[in-house]
C-alpha cells in the first residue's frame, strides 16, 4: 500500500462512514440507501440519488455532493476490487484497479456527471463495466 493509496483510502473511509451513519440515523427511512460498502449497496445508488436529488440536483450544492457520494462510491469500490488509488494531476484522486485489466476508475468524476446530468449519466452501467473489465469478461 502506497503512502497515496494509505492517505486517500483514509479520507474516503470517514466519508463514506458518515454518509452511512447519516442513513443510519434518518427519523424516516430511505428505500435501499448505503448500509454497507457491498457492490450490491453501489447497484443501488441511481435510485437512492434520485429519491434525494431529483433529476439533476442545484448546482450550488454539487460540489460538497461529490465529496461525499464519491468517496462513499470510491470507497466502495477499494473494499470490493483489488485496487489502490493513485493521484491525478490536477484531478481528484482515482482507483487503480488490480484485476486481469488495469482499469483505472475516477469515482467523483462519475459522481460529479450523475448529479450533474441525472439519468443521462446513470452510475448502474458504469458498474457493469468495471466489474467486466476487473474480472476479464
Amino acid at each position: 500500500m502506497t503512502k497515496v493509496d494509505k492517505e486517500i483510502r483514509r479520507k474516503t473511509r470517514q466519508e463514506a462512514e458518515s454518509l452511512i451513519d447519516f442513513f443510519a440515523h434518518l427519523p424516516y427511512p430511505i428505500p435501499d440507501a448505503p448500509e454497507d460498502l457491498s457492490l450490491e449497496s453501489l447497484h443501488h445508488l441511481d435510485n437512492v440519488i434520485h429519491r434525494l436529488w431529483g433529476e439533476a440536483g442545484p448546482r450550488l450544492a454539487v460540489e460538497a455532493m461529490v465529496n461525499t457520494w464519491g468517496g462513499y462510491l470510491g470507497c466502495a469500490l477499494r473494499e470490493n476490487f483489488k485496487s489502490e488509488w493513485v493521484s491525478v494531476e490536477g484531478k481528484a484522486p482515482a482507483l487503480k484497479l488490480k484485476g486481469k485489466s488495469k482499469v483505472v476508475v475516477h469515482p467523483y468524476s462519475m459522481m460529479y456527471k450523475r448529479l450533474v446530468n441525472g439519468s443521462l449519466d446513470r452510475l448502474e452501467p458504469k458498474l457493469d463495466q468495471i466489474e467486466k473489465a476487473y474480472h476479464g469478461a
